[in-house]
């Protein structure tokens, strides 16, 4: 039985085998139907070049282990001509990027194994959805948890906050690589900036914009991040399945766009939410890595407000973007805004991956139908995935493990030779104090 207060509407559990992601039980098939649809749609593509060429596509996606995305789309004036046929044209898109992107194969040759990865860890894991409620705000908190079976001592915590319009079942790569490691890993879905936004919507993209606006949103979502803690130490006192599988001294804060806002308000970000200025507090956390992420809105070009708002980060920090990392049509945000987070944030130990030609949906493997992916540029999404994972193991291995070979080899030029030509990878230490002579180390 749950323990009291924990409100689960629904429960499933599947395990992975050791050394095995979940996708690839039944790769070769999931690739095989990804080839087909990919040949499809360009076959096709004659027969819907007329509704292309007046409703101008440009879809991103968060990964999920079930397929589900959220689309972002942009408009033309003669949005109004093609109406009736919305609803296909979009179905059939994003029926093909689910095939497209659940399918799993070989990781590129070039990137050399770690203790990191590419490779899953040792650990076989446990999968389980929950419905959390939390009676004080009246809302729901949908978690998805990856969690090593039979560790041999108390996993280190890791939450993960999805985008705008995303869910709990985003980002499976991380989730179960990171959970393969030894972690204990926490998907969370907000209510209010998560798929029900998006789903049904005669407008998508107004929808996002509109739910981004609303008061609140951004303070609910660091909220759940501590209800969600205080919910696993529940389980880890109440439940018997749980007891001592959790090591809540050790936790780690990532996301992904609206997800990297909310791992930069936990890790201390100064910034104005409710009509007022805050800092959020929440000190179980010891490591954030935030992918996307940017400033507070309407400083980016006030040096002194940027100062002030990053100075509050309290924790060590990885951040990582992409060249082409623009607000996705919902914000304003450039791709040189990105790179202000790692620029000012100077109290702590902070590292910085920008990948070469990366748009904003770099980070779930994909690119946008119609641009870079189309044009056959930016980034392999496999060796995306690739890295993200294995530089992300080593951060939390050495922030929240306290592993020194990890921590070093973050800091080297063995870390930037591996990453190679994919990127620019950056570091600095503490108290703004340089890697090297140059200030910043890079690979490329």
């Amino acid at each position: 039985m749950p323990p009291s207060g924990l409100c689960v509407t629904k429960a499933t559990r599947r395990s992975v085998p050791k050394n095995q992601s979940p996708a690839q039980n039944n790769g070769r098939l999931q690739a095989a139907t990804a080839a087909a649809a990919l040949r499809f749609l360009f076959s096709a593509s004659s027969v819907f070049s007329v509704f292309f060429s007046r409703w101008a596509f440009a879809i991103d996606f968060e990964k999920s282990g079930r397929g589900n995305h959220y689309p972002v789309c942009r408009e033309d004036t003669a949005m109004n001509r093609i109406a009736p046929h919305r609803s296909s044209i979009l179905s059939l898109i994003l029926t093909t990027a689910v095939l497209v992107s659940s399918g799993q194969s070989a990781e590129p040759a070039r990137l050399a194994e770690t203790p990191y990865g590419p490779a899953p860890g040792n650990h076989e894991i446990d999968t389980v959805l929950f419905d959390w409620r939390d009676a004080k705000r009246d809302r729901t908190v949908p978690v998805k948890l990856y969690v090593p079976k039979s560790p041999a001592k108390p996993a280190p915590v890791v939450v993960f906050s999805h985008g705008l319009g995303g869910s709990r079942l985003a980002y499976e790569y991380l989730g179960s690589h990171w959970a393969s490691h030894g972690y204990a890993v926490i998907h969370l879905q907000h209510a209010g900036s998560d798929v029900e936004v998006w789903r049904g919507a005669a407008n998508p993209l107004q929808s996002l914009r509109d739910a981004i606006k609303k008061p609140g949103v951004a303070y609910d979502r660091l909220r759940d991040v501590s209800f969600a803690l205080d919910q696993l130490e529940r389980l880890a006192r109440d439940d018997s399945q749980y007891k001592g599988r959790f090591d809540l001294d050790r936790v780690g804060m990532s996301g992904h766009s609206f997800g990297a806002v909310t791992t930069q308000g936990i890790a201390g970000l100064s910034r104005t939410a409710l009509a007022r200025e805050f800092r959020y507090d929440e000190p179980r956390v010891k490591a954030g890595f935030a992918m996307s992420p940017s400033p507070p809105s309407g400083i980016a070009d006030n040096p002194r407000k940027l100062e002030e708002a990053f100075g509050g980060i309290r924790i060590p920090m990885l951040y990582m973007t992409g060249t082409r990392d623009d607000g996705a049509r919902i914000t304003d945000v450039t791709p040189q805004q990105r790179l202000l987070p790692y620029e000012y944030t100077k109290a702590v130990d902070c590292f910085q991956l920008v990948f070469t030609d990366g748009d904003h949906g770099v980070f779930a493997g994909v690119s946008r139908p119609g641009t870079l992916l189309r044009r056959g540029e930016g980034p392999d999404p496999k060796a995306v995935r690739a890295v993200v994972r294995t530089v992300s193991t080593a951060f939390w291995n050495a922030y929240l493990r306290g592993d020194e070979k990890a921590k070093q080899w973050l800091a080297s030029d063995e870390c930037a030779r591996w990453i190679g030509e994919m990127g620019d990878w950056k570091w600095r230490k503490a108290a703004g104090r340089a890697a090297n002579a140059d200030s910043e180390q890079q690979a490329k």
